[in-house]
C-alpha cells in the first residue's frame, strides 16, 4: 500500500516538472529588430476606394500606447478615423463619404514600437485613391543633424500666405530614419514648401529663436506632369541655435567686469557688440577680451576714473549677418561687490599632469593662464623652463592680462618631462594677492611629435566663384576645423591636417561671410546650397591623400 502511494506521488511530481520545462527560459538577446508593415488590406495604391476599413499587418505584436501618435491620415477629416488596436494589426475606419478623385495618405511615423520598445526604422506612407487614378509625385532627400528629425511639407496656393507658411499646419509629416533619408510620396500637382526640424524643436513656433530648423537652397519645389519626382533635397539642421545673447555680469572688481554669453563669442568678438552706461553716460572701456579657456565669457577692464561708480549697465547690440540674428539686443544692471579681495593668485591653465604637443617642424606655445588680471607693465614675469635640471632659453609675451605665453627658442624635445617655475615676486596682479607660496611649479611632460597629412582634389562644378571646402574632424578631432575658398581654379588641397578622421562638405557662400547659412524661415530666405562626402576622410601622417573627383552642381 505504501508503494502504490510513493509511486503514485512521484509520478505526479514528474508531471509537474515535465510541464514546468515546456515554457522557455528565461532571459536570451534583447530583441532590437524594428517592426515592418508586411501587407495592407486593401494593397497600396489601390484605386477607386470607396471608405471603410484599412488593415496595417506588421512584422510583430505592436504596443498598443504607441500607436495613436504615430498615425495620422490626409487629406484631414472633420472627424479623424478611429484607429482600432488589433496585436500585430491595426485597423483605421475611413467614414463612408469621401472626396471624389481624392488620394488619400496614411502615414506612419517612428513613434510606432513593438511591444519590446523598439521603434519604426523609417516612416512609411500607404495611400489608396477614392477615383481612378493615384498621385505619384515625390520628394525626397537627407537630412543631416544631431538629433532624430522629421521633414515638414506645406501645400502652397492661392489662399495661402507663401511667405508666411510655416504658421499653419504642415500638409505631411515624415520622420527621417537613421540615415537621415526620407520619402515624401503619393502627392498631388502643385507647389510645396518644405523643412526639417529636429525633435526638440516639435511644438516650438518655427520662427522662434528656440526652434533648430533645416531648410533648403531652393524655397519652392514644383510638382507637375513633367517633374513628378524631386529628388536630392537636402538639409541640414544646425546643432544649435546660431542666435547669442548675454545671460549675466560680475563686478567683482572695480576695473574688472566678467559678462557672460549663451554660446562661443568667436563671430562676434570683432563687432564691439557691447556699451557700458552710467546715467545714460557712455562708459568706454580700455579692454575687452574673449577668456581664453571659456570662449563664451568676456573680460572688460575699465578706467581709473570709474572706481566710484556703484553700478554700470552693460548693454549688447543686435548683430546680424545674413540676415541671421548672431547676437540679441539686451541689457543687465550689475553692482560693484565691495568686499575686499584677499584671494592668492592661481595658475589656472596648465593643470597637473599636462601634456604639451609638439610639432617637429613647428616649436608650439604654452600658454599659461592666470586667476587674476597681471599688470604687465609692472611685472618682470620671472618664468624658468628646466629640463634635466637645467634651464631652457624662452620668451615670453602677454596674451591678454590672463594670459602668459611661453615659447622655447629650440623646439621642444619628444617625450621629455619638463619643470616650469614661475617666481611670485615677478608677478603684480591687479587685485588681491600673489602666488601664496613664493614660487608655483608644474611638472609637465611632451608628447611624441603631432603627425601631419595632406588632402588634394578636384572639383567639378558649375559654380564660377565663392566656393567653400570645409573640413572639420571627427572624434578626437573634433574641435579642428579647416577652410578652403575656390575661385575659378577647381583644386584644393588642405596642408599640414591633423592625423584622423575628418567630414567633407562643400557650399556654395553666396552671401560671401566664409560659413555656412543655414537659411531663415521667418524672412524666407533659403539656405546655401551643400553638397556633403559621404565617406570618412581618413587623414594620415607624412601621406598624401587624393580624393575622387568631386561633383558640385544643382540637383532639382
Amino acid at each position: 500500500m505504501h508503494f502504490k502511494i510513493l509511486t503514485i506521488i512521484i509520478f505526479y511530481n514528474f508531471i509537474i516538472i515535465s510541464c514546468a520545462a515546456i515554457k522557455a527560459p528565461p532571459g536570451g538577446p534583447k530583441d532590437q529588430t524594428p517592426p515592418e508593415l508586411i501587407e495592407t488590406i486593401p494593397a497600396s495604391g489601390a484605386v477607386n476606394f470607396n471608405g471603410g476599413k484599412v488593415e496595417l499587418i506588421f512584422s510583430e505584436y505592436l504596443d498598443k500606447n504607441s500607436i495613436y501618435k504615430a498615425i495620422s491620415v490626409l487629406p484631414k477629416f472633420q472627424n479623424d478615423p478611429e484607429i482600432i488596436f488589433k496585436g500585430e494589426k491595426i485597423l483605421i475606419d475611413f467614414p463612408r463619404e469621401l472626396l471624389k478623385n481624392e488620394t488619400y495618405v496614411i502615414s506612419v511615423n517612428r513613434k510606432l514600437r513593438d511591444e519590446h520598445g523598439v521603434s519604426l526604422a523609417e516612416g512609411t506612407q500607404v495611400a489608396f485613391s477614392t477615383g481612378s487614378k493615384i498621385n505619384k509625385g515625390s520628394i525626397s532627400g537627407k537630412v543631416y543633424g544631431d538629433q532624430p528629425r522629421s521633414v515638414l511639407l506645406w501645400k502652397i496656393d492661392n489662399s495661402k500666405d507663401s511667405i508666411r507658411y510655416y504658421l499653419e499646419p504642415e500638409d505631411y509629416i515624415i520622420d527621417v530614419s537613421d540615415e537621415g533619408t526620407y520619402n515624401l510620396n503619393y502627392l498631388s500637382a502643385g507647389v510645396y514648401r518644405i523643412a526639417a526640424i529636429n525633435e526638440k524643436s516639435i511644438g516650438l513656433p518655427l520662427d522662434s529663436k528656440h526652434a533648430l530648423v533645416g531648410l533648403p537652397w531652393e524655397n519652392y519645389l514644383e510638382i507637375s506632369n513633367d517633374v513628378i519626382s524631386i529628388n536630392n533635397v537636402d538639409m541640414i539642421i544646425p546643432s544649435k541655435s546660431s542666435q547669442n545673447k548675454m545671460l549675466r555680469a560680475e563686478w567683482l572688481y572695480p576695473l574688472w567686469i566678467k559678462v557672460f554669453f549663451k554660446n562661443n563669442l568667436d563671430d562676434i568678438i570683432s563687432k564691439s557688440p557691447i556699451k557700458l552706461f552710467n546715467d545714460d553716460i557712455e562708459i568706454k572701456p580700455v579692454n575687452f577680451f574673449q577668456d581664453r579657456l571659456d570662449r563664451s565669457l568676456l573680460h572688460i577692464t575699465l578706467e581709473d576714473t570709474t572706481e566710484d561708480l556703484e553700478s554700470i549697465i552693460i548693454k549688447t547690440e543686435r548683430v546680424v549677418q545674413s540676415g541671421i540674428i548672431l547676437l540679441d539686443s539686451g541689457q543687465v544692471l550689475v553692482s560693484l561687490n565691495i568686499q575686499q579681495d584677499s584671494t592668492k593668485l592661481k595658475i589656472n591653465y596648465p593643470e597637473k599632469g599636462y601634456t604639451q604637443a609638439i610639432q617637429n617642424d613647428t616649436i608650439l606655445p604654452m600658454y599659461i593662464d592666470f586667476s587674476s588680471l597681471i599688470n604687465q607693465k609692472e611685472s618682470t614675469a620671472l618664468v624658468e623652463l628646466l629640463k634635466d635640471s637645467l634651464l631652457v632659453p624662452i620668451n615670453l609675451r602677454w596674451d591678454s592680462p590672463l594670459t602668459l605665453v611661453l615659447t622655447p627658442k629650440e623646439n621642444w624635445s619628444q617625450n621629455q618631462k619638463y619643470i616650469l617655475i614661475i617666481h611670485s615676486n615677478s608677478l603684480n596682479p591687479i587685485y588681491g594677492n600673489s602666488f601664496a607660496d613664493s614660487t608655483s611649479s608644474i611638472n609637465f611632460s611632451t608628447s611624441k611629435p603631432i603627425r601631419f597629412g595632406r588632402i588634394v582634389g578636384q572639383l567639378k562644378s558649375d559654380f564660377l566663384e565663392n566656393i567653400m571646402i570645409n573640413i572639420k574632424g571627427m572624434g578626437k578631432n573634433k574641435s579642428t576645423e579647416y577652410f578652403d575658398k575656390l575661385e575659378t581654379d577647381k583644386t584644393f588641397f588642405f596642408d599640414h591636417i591633423l592625423e584622423g578622421d575628418y567630414k567633407l562638405t562643400i557650399f556654395y557662400d553666396s552671401d560671401k561671410n566664409y560659413r555656412y547659412s543655414y537659411g531663415d524661415i521667418s524672412i524666407d530666405k533659403s539656405a546655401e546650397f551643400f553638397f556633403n562626402y559621404g565617406d570618412t576622410i581618413k587623414v594620415r601622417g607624412n601621406w598624401d591623400l587624393e580624393l575622387p573627383d568631386l561633383e558640385f552642381f544643382k540637383k532639382y
